[in-house]
């Protein structure tokens, strides 16, 4: 199973870009340049020959210190620091490429909020008309469990919207960018091979299916408390395995008593 599946890319999006012409963010003025006027090859690519003439560390540091960007290497390219952003005059930002992941002020209340997914629902691409973001989804939404670290909005782009999190964008839309002509796209593929396997049929199932699946092979009990569904329609009907039943466990036990050994260990019980 893919995490992700592959279309056409449309446009590069600088997210950050667009929520300071909102006025949701201010970002300093030194060195603002977009990351392809650093070098002409993907930067990733740079990182990987700086590494093999053994200069990285030298222009790691040179970078650094010039406030540029944070770091370079790793085969990871550039990556903007994020000191450049006015934290004190800051109201909501984009910490997350593909995906939007936006953050924001704790004082924010419901009315900014609420403003802030409007803009978002509103920005077109102004080549073709289409609406750049196809849901934008509350923290609550998504995650079971909310922490500092949690973002407050999850910004979903329409197929072929690539969402950049770069703090160096002069411009919200980058048609021409390059050198990649595809981008992610949230439906991905499922592959099931085997003599148990159904192979004329065709499902939906999404990624959290894959776990409970796989210890429904492996006749081990399924966590109560796990997401996702075993994928039964996969096998054929008359197989073991589509026959067999699915069991489900009860884990709370097990994370008492793990808990009540952690703390016997300690010498806290």
């Amino acid at each position: 199973m893919s995490d992700h599946g592959m279309t056409k890319l449309n446009s590069k999006i600088y997210l950050n870009q667009y929520l300071e012409e909102k006025g949701y963010l201010s970002i300093k003025t030194k060195h603002r340049i977009m990351r392809k006027d650093l070098a002409i090859l993907p930067t990733f690519v740079i990182g990987n020959i700086l590494s093999k003439i053994n200069i990285l560390d030298f222009v790691y540091n040179t970078i650094k210190k010039s406030g540029i960007a944070s770091f370079i290497g790793n085969g990871t390219g550039i990556q903007i620091d994020y000191n450049r952003i006015k934290w004190e005059d800051k109201t909501a930002f984009c910490l997350s490429d593909v995906y939007g992941l936006i953050y924001t002020s704790s004082s924010e209340n419901g009315q900014k909020i609420n403003k802030l997914i409007w803009d978002l629902k509103l920005l077109k691409d102004p080549t073709t008309g289409e609406f750049v973001f196809k849901e934008i989804l509350n923290q609550g939404d998504v995650y079971k469990y909310i922490n500092d670290e949690t973002p407050k909005l999850i910004a979903v782009s329409s197929e072929g919207y690539h969402i950049s999190s770069s703090l160096s964008g002069t411009k919200i839309f980058d048609h021409s960018y390059k050198p990649w002509s595809a981008t992610h796209r949230q439906d991905g593929i499922f592959l099931a091979f085997g003599k148990d396997i159904n192979k004329s049929k065709k499902i939906n199932c999404r990624i959290y299916d894959l776990a409970p699946t796989i210890l429904h092979i492996l006749n081990v009990s399924i966590p109560n408390d796990m997401r996702g569904r075993v994928l039964k329609e996969i096998y054929i009907e008359d197989s073991k395995l589509y026959n067999r039943k699915i069991n489900y466990e009860t884990v709370e036990k097990k994370r008492i008593s793990s808990k009540i050994k952690k703390l016997k260990s300690v010498g806290k019980l």
